[in-house]
């Protein structure tokens, strides 16, 4: 609720093997203030 999905790229840099630790980074662009959100 109260998200929306708006893209995605992925770049695939080497292949990932079965047992292999994968690290991700997501990057927050703007952040509406909204006084009705609940945690």
């Amino acid at each position: 609720p109260g998200a929306v999905y708006v893209s995605q790229t992925l770049q695939f840099r080497s292949p990932v093997y079965v047992g292999e630790k994968v690290v991700a980074e997501v990057q927050t662009l703007h952040l509406r203030e909204n006084r009705k959100r609940h945690l």
